[in-house]
């Protein structure tokens, strides 16, 4: 596991969740820090939610971020090849969701994720994601990565979006035997 929202604290074991938001007048419902509501996926008590207005402006968005501890992408690194996470948005969200990971440099790789109203698991491998800019390197390096951030776009757009039980995809006991979950 490598984070999800049981503790309820903004702080897990070796991860941070934040919502963040554009300088647009873009809104959020609740707090920027440990940006929780009840009601997980599978059961789980606590889920990661961002909810809001995007403002009218092109630039609008809103991004939940999953900051981790700078040893957490070494630990889950090789062989770890992608993420795996539950998902759902509200009844009324229109904005269009990235799914994306910062490396510590600051390279950003994305690709866009439909969401749905029931709750979903989505995997997502890093080969496909893709980088933001033209002028760095082509391909993520899983031991690099700083951040996972669930990003809305969509001018005028209401959004309400959770993310729960984020976990490494290719780390299993036989590859790791130590344990994969870092949570």
């Amino acid at each position: 596991m490598v984070a999800n929202a049981e503790s309820g604290e903004e702080r897990e074991k070796h991860t941070r969740w934040y919502a963040k938001l554009d300088t647009t007048g873009s809104t959020l419902v609740q707090p920027a820090v440990a940006p929780f509501a009840p009601g997980g996926a599978k059961g789980t008590q606590r889920t990661a939610r961002i909810a809001g207005m995007l403002s009218s402006s092109a630039a609008a968005f809103a991004t939940l971020q999953l900051v981790l501890d700078p040893d957490t992408a070494a630990a889950l690194g090789p062989p770890m090849i992608g993420l795996r996470f539950w998902g759902k948005q509200g009844s009324s969200s229109r904005g269009k969701l990235q799914v994306s990971a910062t490396t510590t440099d600051g390279t950003a790789f994305g690709v866009d994720v439909p969401l749905y109203g029931e709750w979903t698991e989505y995997t997502i491998l890093f080969s496909a994601l893709k980088p933001a800019t033209s002028n760095g390197p082509s391909t993520l390096a899983a031991t690099r990565i700083e951040r996972i951030e669930w990003r809305v776009t969509g001018a005028a757009a209401p959004y309400d979006v959770f993310v729960d039980e984020v976990r490494s995809v290719g780390c299993t006991p036989d590859t790791r035997p130590t344990g994969c979950f870092i949570d």
